[in-house]
């Protein structure tokens, strides 16, 4: 599960895929569940930070 932040970071876009619930439909399915952190920076026109958490 991804989710882009524009000029924040990493974090809060775990944050808000774990508050919003997007990967519950997912857990209990036998699969690998890992949820992505997204940084893209306007100034640098790049990605510049990303975290990821498995859950499953």
């Amino acid at each position: 599960v991804f989710e882009f932040k524009c000029n924040q970071n990493a974090a809060a876009g775990l944050a808000q895929i774990e508050a919003r619930g997007y990967a519950e439909r997912y857990r209990g399915s036998g699969k690998r569940v890992i949820l992505v952190g997204i940084n893209f920076d306007t100034a640098a026109r790049n990605v510049t930070e990303w975290q990821e958490l498995r859950v499953a």
